[in-house]
This record gives structure tokens, sequence and C-alpha cells, in this order.
């Protein structure tokens, strides 16, 4: 595996916490999930630099799609990252919410991933501004959100990148998402399932679900018109 491929191994935003979290050599990782947002499923032939595999993420959405902006055409320049990070196809397409500011308030864009509990999770996001007309600093600006707890209060791709065009990506850690971390006992193993209580608290996920959005409505009616965003977004 090339070196420093998914991290570092210092300097880790460690999400909830002031501090840093330092992953060592020694540690293994388990890939959960990896998503190519925006686009279609990516086979392991067709990520010649890896062999990877990337599910399309439209099945993992757990809010409104957005916008689905492709940009096949654009020459990505590899200065921030290598070129074998991801396909390039990953940094070509995207999900947005529009510019429309009103709709902004309504939702977030949100992705829910199943995860085995007990475990502490790297998270790796990719980006790459390709649309023409971000170009400049503060041209898009958005929060990041993992699991109730803000990843970033601010983010733009350009003060990353550097410009337009140019694949960059993040790294965040947390407790529920993604790249499985071994623990302690050197343990990927997660629990077996219990059919019957896995059962249960899907029906009581949906059941909350379903009475938070009848409060959520009416808040609304009953107050200015102003709606809280009640979706906690996975990415």
């Amino acid at each position: 595996m090339p070196t420093n491929l998914y991290y570092t191994g210092d300097n880790i935003h460690n999400i909830g916490e002031d501090n840093t979290y330092q992953l060592l050599t020694n540690s293994a990782l388990e890939t959960m999930h990896r998503l190519h947002v925006g686009g279609r499923e990516i086979t392991a032939k067709d990520d010649t630099s890896v062999f990877r595999s990337w599910d399309s993420d439209y099945s993992f959405l757990a809010s409104e799609p957005g916008v689905v902006p492709v940009n096949l055409s654009i020459q990505l320049h590899y200065s921030m990252i290598p070129n074998y990070t991801a396909p390039d196809e990953v940094y070509m397409t995207a999900r947005t919410m529009g510019t429309n500011k009103t709709e902004h308030m309504m939702y977030n864009l949100t992705w829910a991933l199943e995860v085995d509990a007990g475990f502490t999770y790297l998270v790796r996001l990719h980006f790459c501004e390709f649309q023409p007309e971000i170009q400049a600093v503060s041209d898009r600006e958005f929060k990041i959100y993992i699991a109730n707890q803000t990843g970033e209060e601010q983010a733009d791709v350009v003060v990353w990148s550097g410009g337009n065009g140019i694949p960059v990506n993040t790294v965040e850690l947390d407790m529920q998402m993604l790249f499985k971390i071994s623990d302690s006992d050197n343990n990927l193993g997660g629990p077996n399932p219990n059919p019957t209580n896995l059962a249960g608290v899907v029906i009581i996920a949906l059941f909350g679900v379903l009475v938070f959005r009848r409060r959520m409505r009416r808040v609304k009616d009953t107050a200015s018109g102003d709606t809280a965003s009640w979706r906690s977004p996975l990415v």
C-alpha cells in the first residue's frame, strides 16, 4: 500500500475533542463504506490504481438528493494529493444544495451508514471544486456534521486545495463512521447481530422519526415559519 494513502499518522481531527489523534502503524483498518457521491458504482477493475470498489451514494441518502453537478471534461491538477488517492471520476461528480439560501435552511444533505458499535472510526472525505463559477475563497462555504457533532464549522474547498480543479481530502476521527480502526486488543470483529433485536431497533427508529417530523411541522405552523433542521448528516 502506498505510504500515507489513508492517513498521515498524526494531526487527525478528533471530533468532539480538543486534541488531535495519532494513528499508529500497528493499527489495522477495515473498510466499512466507500462511496462515490453523485456518481455511479465504480468497480475494482475501473479503479486502476489500487483496485478499490466505490458504491453509488444514492441508496445511503437520508435526505433530499440535492443537485448533482458533473464535469467529466475538467483537467484535474493533483498538486495537493497523489493521483491514486481516488479515481478521477470521484472528483468530477458531487451533490450540492444549489444556490437558493432559503432552501439551504430547510434541510441538510445527509448520508446514513451502518457500522459496528464500540469502535473508533476514521472518516476520509474527498473534495474538488469543478464548477466554473466556484473559483475564489468564500465562493462556497458549508458545515460538516458527523454523528450529531461538528466536524468542520466553515469548510471551504478552495481554501484547502488552493483553487478550482484541484482534488483534496480531509480526515476526521469519530466513534460512528467508515474505516474501522482496530481496538486495543488488535480486534476488528464486530458483534453477531440478533435478527429479533435488530428488527426491534429499526421499528423504534422509524417511529421516532415519524413522531419528530410531526412535531417539527407543528412548530413550523405555530411559530414564525422558520424551519429547524433535525437531520444529522453522516458523511
